[in-house]
C-alpha cells in the first residue's frame, strides 16, 4: 500500500484532497451542533443543513436548491458578504464559505496546472490561501461580486504576490559616509521641501504623481486615500515607495551640483 501512495499520480492526488474535503464536509453539514452554531448568526436564512447556507451564498448543491434560489443574485451576495463577516472570528463560517469557493478554486487550480507542476499542487497551494484570504477579507470595504474577489485574491496570494517587484537594500560602504560636511544657510523645512517637489516636478512628477502627494501630506488614512482614487492601498503604497525613491535621487542631484 505504501509503494502505490507514493506512485499515485498528480491528478489522483488532486482528487484525494478533493475526497478528503467532501468527506468533511458531508460529516459536518448535518452535525447538530455545528448547524445550531450556523443559526445563531442570524442570517435570514433557513438553516436544515449547511448546505443551505452554501446555495444561499450562491452555490447550489442540487437541482432542489438551485430552483429555489434562482434569480435572486442580490441576496446571495448579500449573504455571502455576510458569511465572510463572521468568518473573521468564527472558524465553521470560514469553512462554509470555503465549501462555497471549491468548485471556483478547483477551476482556477486548472488554469494554473501547466505553470505550477500539476493541478495537485495549484490546488494545494489555492485551498492554503483560501483560508487566510476568507478570515481576513474585507467586506466593509468590497461588499459587491465578494465571490469572484474571494477567488481573485486566493489566486494572488497563491501564485502572484511572491512574484512581485520587491525593493533591495543596498548597504553603503562606511568609507562612502566620510564626506565633508557642506555649510548651508538654514531654511524652513517646509520651504525646502516645497522646492525639492517643485524640481521633482519639472523632471520626474507627473500631475497624477501630485495629487497623489497631496492627498497623502493631508493626514488622511492611505486606506482613504486608495477608496478616493479608486485602487487598491497595495497600489497606494508602491506609489508612494517609487515617489520617495525619485525624490531622493532629486535631492542627491541636488547636492552633487
Amino acid at each position: 500500500m505504501t509503494s502505490s501512495r507514493t506512485s499515485t499520480t498528480p491528478s489522483i492526488r488532486r482528487a484525494d484532497l478533493l475526497a478528503r474535503l467532501d468527506r468533511e464536509w458531508a460529516s459536518l453539514q448535518r452535525r447538530p451542533a455545528a448547524i445550531a452554531r450556523a443559526r445563531s448568526w442570524q442570517l435570514g436564512v433557513a438553516i436544515g443543513s449547511l448546505d443551505d447556507l452554501v446555495s444561499a451564498s450562491g452555490f447550489f448543491t442540487s437541482p432542489a436548491h438551485r430552483a429555489a434560489a434562482a434569480g435572486d443574485t442580490a441576496h446571495h451576495e448579500h449573504v455571502l458578504a455576510q458569511l465572510v463577516a463572521v468568518a473573521e472570528h468564527d472558524e465553521l463560517a470560514a469553512r462554509v464559505v470555503l465549501q462555497r469557493l471549491l468548485p471556483g478554486l478547483v477551476g482556477c487550480a486548472r488554469r494554473w496546472s501547466p505553470r505550477v507542476g500539476g493541478a495537485s499542487v495549484a490546488l494545494d497551494e489555492l485551498v492554503t490561501a483560501a483560508w487566510g484570504v476568507i478570515r481576513t477579507f474585507p467586506t466593509a470595504r468590497r461588499s459587491s461580486h465578494v465571490a469572484a474577489r474571494l477567488l481573485r485574491d486566493c489566486e494572488h496570494q497563491a501564485f502572484v504576490k511572491h512574484t512581485r517587484r520587491t525593493w533591495d537594500q543596498v548597504p553603503t560602504e562606511p568609507r562612502r559616509l566620510d564626506l565633508p560636511v557642506l555649510q548651508v544657510p538654514d531654511q524652513e523645512p517646509i520651504v525646502e521641501l516645497a522646492e525639492l517637489v517643485a524640481q521633482a516636478r519639472a523632471t520626474t512628477f507627473t500631475d497624477d504623481d501630485l495629487r497623489l502627494l497631496q492627498l497623502l501630506v493631508s493626514g488622511r488614512p492611505i486606506s482613504e486615500v486608495a477608496t478616493e482614487l479608486e485602487v487598491s492601498v497595495r497600489t497606494i503604497t508602491n506609489h508612494r515607495t517609487a515617489m520617495v525613491h525619485r525624490l531622493r535621487q532629486t535631492a542627491r542631484a541636488t547636492l552633487a551640483a
